[in-house]
This record gives C-alpha cells, structure tokens and sequence, in this order.
C-alpha cells in the first residue's frame, strides 16, 4: 500500500518486534484502533478512525520497529499527480500493565498506551489485541496487501479462530473517495473459501474517541478477494480482488491483483 509510499525504506537493525501485529483497540473507544503489520525492521499500517464530519477517515504510521515504537501519523491524501503526504499528528504505543484511566480490562492479553496528538487535540488511550491469538493455516495469507499498480489504498486481512472453532476473517480497505479524502470500511465473516466475496460496511462516530452507534453503520458494497500467494513476486492473476464500493455516491471500484506488503505469516508450530 504505502510501500509504495516509501519503499518502507526506514528500516533499523536494532528491532524489537515486541509490538503484537494485528488490530488494537481501546475498550473505552470501540470502533476506533489500530492496523499494525511489519515488513523487515519496519512497523507500519493504519490508526482507523473519524474525522470531524463522522465519516471513515484513516491515518497513515510508519517507524522503526522499536519496543515502544513513536513517530508521526500521516494524510495521506490522492490528488491529480499522484498522493500527497501531510504529518498532521504524533503517536507513541508504550508497554503498560495497568491504564491510565483505571478501568479493568479482564482478559486482555497485552496492553499499551497509545498516546496522540492531532488537530490540537491530544488524547490518551489504552488498546489491547482485538482478535484471539490462536494459530491456525489461513493466518499464513494475513498481512497488508496493495495494488502494486495503484499505490495508496490496500487490503489488510486478519484470520482467526472463534471460540467454537469457527474461522473468520476480518478485512479492511483503506482508500479514497472521489475527492481524494482517506476512507476505510471492514468487513467481518466466516471464512468459507479462498475466492471469499464479503459484504462491506462504514461506520460514523460523532467525535474522536466516540464509539460508533450500529444504527449509524450502513453496507456500501461487497469485494470479491482470493488471498492465495504471498510470494514477492507472485505469478500474473494471483490474488484477485474485484472491488465494488458506493460511499455517499462515490464510487470505489477496482478490478486487479494484489501483493503482500508486509512479511508473511508462519503460523506457531509450522
């Protein structure tokens, strides 16, 4: 996606890797969080959140891969040439075992304090792994994907194992609308087969931190994905996506192939 904005050339021989890849939440702000992934000693992906309209609006990090990883959050906005890059913000994601806000977070696994400041706004929140950590064969095609055609939007694909033994799949698209705004919209399922097509929602937040109301998530369309070959340079027609998306009357639609972005997956035990 954004490898194609930088190459992910930031690279640092003094990784930790500490930092769980995968969606991070904040109990206290459900609907909001965090999509990390790594390539090499790179941490990278997207703080998915609102802007001030309550619209989808997602923000762009990308830094060494450090214990306590810190840096800017980026627009990342398309415009005629190409993409434009803005540092609107800043963000730290520290280790903590107790929260600032001294709220209980039973059974949270690991938990950080994810502290920003963007549009004069700083907030303080405590995000933990959304999805169960179990290991399973699909996680092998989860990760960041992107259209090596088109930088600037992509595909992030987690895999996971339900209580009841069910795998699902949880996907999002970050991309961007007619006028050049940065959009997401996710979509949750059982997996079912490789060529998945799934149903895709936006949700609207009335403020930063405001937890999205259901009444206000609504369907904007359906992608047909076929995850397959997370190779670098996979075969012509690997990994199809036929994308149909309608957000307010804007149309995203994208018929093409897709390529992992971020290091592969080996599930534990493989």
């Amino acid at each position: 996606m954004a490898s194609a904005l930088w190459g992910l050339v930031w690279g640092s021989s003094v990784a930790a890797q500490s930092v769980e890849s995968g969606l991070w939440y904040d109990r206290v702000h459900a609907g909001h969080g965090l999509d990390l992934h790594r390539a090499g000693t790179t941490l990278f992906g997207a703080f998915y959140s609102y802007g001030t309209d309550g619209q989808t609006r997602w923000l762009w990090l990308q830094v060494d891969d450090l214990a306590d990883p810190s840096g800017d959050l980026w627009q990342v906005a398309r415009v005629a040439d190409g993409l434009s890059l803005s540092a609107v913000g800043r963000f730290s994601l520290r280790r903590t075992e107790v929260c600032t806000d001294a709220l209980s977070r039973p059974g949270a696994r690991a938990l950080r304090q994810f502290e920003f400041e963007l549009e004069g706004t700083a907030q303080v929140w405590c995000v933990e792994p959304l999805l169960p950590a179990d290991s399973h064969p699909l996680q092998t095609v989860d990760g960041a994907w992107y259209d090596p055609a088109e930088p600037g939007w992509g595909l992030f694909a987690h895999h996971y194992l339900r209580p009841d033994l069910q795998v699902w799949t949880y996907r999002s698209l970050y991309f961007h609308d007619a006028d050049g705004r940065p959009r997401w919209a996710f979509a949750q399922s059982a997996w079912s087969e490789a060529d998945l097509t799934q149903r895709y929602y936006t949700p609207v937040a009335e403020c930063l931190g405001c937890p999205p109301p259901v009444a206000l998530t609504s369907e904007v369309g359906t992608a047909r994905i076929h995850l397959q070959d997370v190779s670098p340079e996979p075969p012509a027609g690997s990994n199809p996506a036929l994308i149909q998306l309608s957000l307010d009357g804007d149309d995203f639609l994208r018929e093409t192939t897709l390529r992992l972005l971020s290091d592969p997956i080996q599930p534990s035990g493989e």
